[in-house]
């Protein structure tokens, strides 16, 4: 699917160039149109008589033409360009080239000739008509020749010039023809280049922004932006430092990416009942209604500016105020809670069961951040959360009495039950438990009851905490529940829509993106088309010129052309001949030098000046031989006079020299040629180019506008606009096409250059990307969400027959935790919890722990589970021998997580004890969250597992009779505890592993 989308953005990202140079060519040739008809409107008004009236009529309405279509190609969209643009072309194409015929032969029949430069124009015009096929292209180049060549072949006009006339429009169309058919093989051939060539390069470019983004994600899911920058910077650092040699000596501590944030507020939410819920949904149902439901409760977040800190299980919670102080911190809070209420009624319908929240809300200061080397979440500690944690488990446990709701609807007041009222499950049962903190920074805004939270929580009774519970509002309707009526009444949670985890993460997206940016690059100069770089800009100045050699014998081709033109327009002199001689060694010599050596050094430099000379000798050679003519064209006048007065037979040179229909075009023809020659050269700048055309126009036009009237015939200076006019034109077209040629090579070159050059940052953000991963999510999940398309495919859930799970919790930390001055109020007491996290963290690079698959940190809780991997639910055969294994080594690694904290006990002089619950069986694992996916696991396994942890000794390891069996199958030794009760399991019969640690008395 990936590679799907990957081969149509890009054949997009090409498609879309190819449109805005399309438009761009089309446009310039429109405007190019427009630009001439309005000039020649004007010389018409000027020059208004009898005949100009129907010029004046026809001249406007091409003129609105053009107009119409310069329009027409700005509004239409990239899609309706793409296929109305033929179109368009062969429009454009139509109107010029009937617009000069018609005006020759509605208005200067008798000089056919004078359309040559027009038709000149036109023939090269369509070597950029590029939203055609080559094929379509050149027989429109084809038919321009011929419309020419026809009528001017059976045209009876000047009969005793026949030979000349012909000879010099048949070499002038040949030349502008194959220029065309150059120029248009030049483009083809560019384009093609372009498009094979850069396509590595913008794939590695999108693939590159695709890791970058789904970098982002990931870490920002884990890790709020200001402590992500901090992250990634100490990631990096330490990547530099790991390549090169360094004698430093070991930091003392391990990093710790840890803020103080005050005034905020902390909310716990747990789901009640959602355990029997759990267990009668399979694998893909679970993970399913848990996205959703978190999902949703993620999206309540964000609409009340809280952040979600974690997901434990069945239970959330979230901060307000964090990273931006709020003053409406508690407010936002309390809005949060009756929204989860709205949102798990929806749930318990949807689902049919019994399910409810439990709610607790405290306001005070918190420590925030990630701790550890691995599995990276952000967390919050300090003894306000600890008391906001009591404050959802001492929340209200009553039930409604029917009769309260079919009085009150649905609005439901809580009450004692008692033993004889007819009871049923309370709809908003659980309410919004807060404390006296939270009460005075809500100043009013809802009314409140009574808590009595210390009769439900030892904690709370213990520490004399005052609570209360929040009187849902009758109006309350912060919630949106329109949207999701068809819930309701189909009882499907499939309707709700929330997120998919990463879904965001579009690479359909990244490539328009990376379109746009190549499209439009910022590397150069956009009117000078010089990149930014100096060392970019020389480096691609010794690019080579694959085209310079045939480029330069179409160059010396055009010289010959203007030879063969001089000579059939100018009296041949000894001057002239010279000249034509001097010049054609030194194209030679220049050429010879292209063909024969290829510069190894300061090719940029050497290849401008060169193509400088050459286009420079073509231009004088074609100019300043008409300033020359006077003498020759006098002398040969008056030897035509004096032949006149005996003889009617004339010479032929000097006949076709005094031709006004002839002498005027063909001169201009000679210009025309040499301004197209700079447009043959590719890797000439087009600034140089269009320098050279402008002086070629500027020497022609001083010849015809300065010196050609004063020796001019009769009506040949009335033309002289009409000709500057045409050489303009053919400027304007070239300089169009140059500068999109100068910025297709340098945009080419600009991708290569990204590609082929090793970029140390794209490198280092390769490498960050893995290491960013390897702390958040479990190896195999991470690759599988960076190699699909997870905006269709389903959510990733495993269902795993028997995997071991860890819960090692340090029970007298909290006694070493105190938020005082000398410790900054608690900083330094964390400090040291994440060294031993960190040390456990260490342990799981151990080959003997691959296995084991981190999960979590529950404040000095530490969650792992063993037999993970991919594919393990498929596996039947061996399946006790697996579950010894990863008992086992579930065991090692406990066993060894006591060692590790016995040695921090030692240097740091404190006497901390693990409390470990181990249990095995069937789990489900997935990633749930749409704004912060969350890898975790579920199922009764994990539930007992957490549940022998927190009924356990410390310095011991508690495990289930199950558990105990395979264990002792295994070799190992336990201990009979006894029945032992458990809260919300009963009474489980437990054991105690033996370890070396068991004779050392605890605190």
């Amino acid at each position: 699917m990936q590679e799907a989308i990957k081969d149509s953005e890009l054949r997009e990202l090409f498609e879309k160039y190819s449109c805005y140079v399309g438009r761009i060519l089309l446009g310039s040739q429109i405007l190019c149109g427009f630009i001439t008809a309005i000039v020649a409107l004007a010389f018409t008004v000027s020059q208004y008589h009898d005949l100009a009236v129907g010029r004046l009529v026809y001249i406007s309405l091409l003129a609105g033409a053009f107009g119409a279509l310069l329009i027409s190609i700005t509004c239409f969209a990239d899609s309706s360009f793409s296929w109305l643009a033929p179109y368009i072309s062969w429009v454009t194409w139509f109107l010029c080239l009937t617009s000069v015929h018609l005006l020759y032969a509605l208005f200067s029949p008798a000089e056919p000739l004078n359309s040559v430069v027009y038709v000149f124009a036109l023939l090269l015009a369509t070597s950029v008509s590029h939203s055609l096929e080559c094929l379509a292209a050149s027989v429109m180049t084809i038919l321009t020749a011929l419309s020419f060549l026809l009528p001017v072949i059976l045209s009876p006009v000047c009969q005793p010039l026949r030979p000349f006339q012909l000879s010099g429009a048949v070499i002038f169309c040949l030349f502008g023809t194959a220029v065309s058919l150059y120029l248009r093989r030049l483009w083809e051939r560019q384009q093609k280049c372009m498009s094979e060539d850069s396509r590595p390069c913008i794939e590695s470019r999108i693939k590159m922004e695709c890791e970058k983004e789904q970098q982002e994600t990931l870490l920002l899911s884990v890790i709020p932006a200001y402590i992500a920058v901090e992250v990634k910077r100490n990631v990096m650092s330490k990547m530099r430092e790991a390549t090169q040699e360094s004698t430093a000596l070991k930091q003392q501590f391990y990093d710790m990416y840890v803020q103080r944030h005050n005034n905020v507020s902390i909310l716990y939410a747990d789901i009640v009942n959602f355990t029997p819920l759990s267990e009668k949904l399979s694998a893909a149902n679970l993970v399913h209604v848990l996205n959703e439901l978190f999902g949703m409760f993620d999206e309540i977040a964000q609409d009340n500016q809280c952040l979600r800190i974690k997901i434990l299980g069945d239970c959330y919670y979230c901060v307000s105020g964090l990273p931006v102080s709020r003053p409406n911190h508690a407010s936002n809070c309390v809005t949060m809670g009756l929204s989860m209420i709205e949102a798990i009624k929806m749930m318990r319908e949807a689902t049919g069961s019994d399910i409810d929240m439990r709610i607790g809300i405290h306001s005070g200061s918190v420590l925030c951040g990630v701790i550890g080397l691995r599995k990276w979440q952000f967390d919050v500690w300090s003894d306000d959360v600890t008391l906001a944690n009591h404050m959802e488990s001492g929340g209200v446990p009553g039930l409604l009495r029917r009769m309260h709701a079919m009085l009150f609807d649905d609005v439901y007041c809580l009450t004692e039950a008692g033993a004889n009222d007819d009871l049923v499950p309370a709809v908003f049962s659980r309410r919004v438990h807060i404390t006296y903190a939270t009460l005075m920074e809500l100043n009013g805004k809802f009314e409140v009851e009574p808590g009595n939270g210390k009769s439900r929580d030892s904690y709370l009774a213990e520490h004399s905490v005052e609570t209360y519970l929040i009187k849902r509002p009758k109006d309350f309707s912060v919630f949106e529940l329109k949207g999701r009526s068809n819930l309701i009444r189909n009882k499907s949670i499939e309707c709700w829509g929330v997120d998919k985890p990463f879904a965001s993460t579009s690479e359909a997206h990244i490539a328009r993106n990376v379109a746009k940016s190549f499209c439009g690059s910022d590397d150069f100069y956009p009117l000078l088309m010089t990149f930014r770089s100096r060392g970019l800009e020389e480096e691609y100045g010794k690019e080579e010129d694959h085209h310079l050699r045939l480029s330069s014998a179409m160059a010396f081709l055009a010289f010959l052309v203007c030879a063969v033109l001089h000579f059939l327009h100018l009296t041949p002199s000894t001057g002239m001949l010279v000249g034509t001689g001097l010049t054609g060694i030194f194209l030679m010599i220049c050429f010879a030098f292209v063909w024969l050596r290829r510069p190894k050094e300061d090719v940029l430099f050497r290849r401008t000046l060169l193509l400088s000379f050459v286009n420079l000798a073509i231009v004088l050679y074609t100019g300043i031989p008409l300033f020359f003519h006077h003498d020759s064209w006098s002398m040969a006048v008056s030897t035509k006079d004096s032949r006149n007065s005996t003889d009617g037979e004339s010479d032929s040179f000097l006949a076709h020299s005094e031709s006004p229909c002839f002498e005027l075009p063909l001169s201009t023809a000679a210009a025309l040629v040499s301004i197209s020659t700079s447009a043959l050269f590719l890797r000439w700048h087009f600034l140089l180019k269009l320098v050279t055309m402008l002086l070629a126009i500027i020497l022609h036009s001083v010849w015809l506008l300065v010196f050609r009237p004063r020796r001019s015939m009769e009506g040949g200076g009335e033309r002289s606009w009409e000709l500057i006019l045409a050489m303009c034109l053919l400027c304007g077209i070239l300089h169009s096409l140059n500068a999109n040629l100068e910025k297709s090579l340098r945009l080419k070159y600009l991708w290569n250059a990204r590609l082929t050059v090793p970029h140390e940052d794209e490198e280092t953000m390769r490498v960050l990307n893995k290491v960013l991963l390897e702390n958040m999510l479990p190896g195999h999940v991470a690759r599988l969400f960076l190699s699909r398309d997870n905006t269709t495919q389903g959510l990733y859930h495993e269902k795993y027959s028997s995997v071991a799970v860890m819960f090692a919790s340090i029970p007298n930390y909290k006694e070493f935790y105190d938020e005082n001055d000398v410790n900054q109020r608690g900083l330094e007491c964390l400090r040291l919890l994440n060294e031993i996290i960190c040390d456990f963290d260490k342990l799981l690079l151990k080959p003997k722990f691959s296995s084991i698959e981190k999960i979590k940190t529950i404040g000095s809780t530490y969650m792992a589970a063993a037999g993970l991997q991919p594919g393990e639910r498929k596996e039947a055969e061996g399946r006790t021998r697996k579950e010894e294994q990863n008992l086992v080594v579930m065991v090692d690694f406990a066993l060894a997580m006591m060692a590790v904290l016995d040695q921090i006990n030692k240097e740091s002089f404190q006497r901390f004890k693990l409390r470990i619950g181990i249990n095995h069986g069937p789990v489900v694992a997935g990633v749930v969250g749409a704004q912060k996916p969350q890898y975790d696991i579920w199922g009764n396994t994990v539930n007992v597992a957490s549940r022998m942890d927190s009924c356990g000794q410390m310095g011991k390891v508690q495990v289930t009779e199950d558990t105990a069996k395979c264990l002792e199958a295994a070799g190992l030794e336990l201990e009979f505890r006894g029945p032992t009760f458990v809260k919300g399991k009963g009474t489980l019969t437990t054991y105690f592993l033996k370890t070396i640690f068991d004779a050392r008395p605890c605190p």
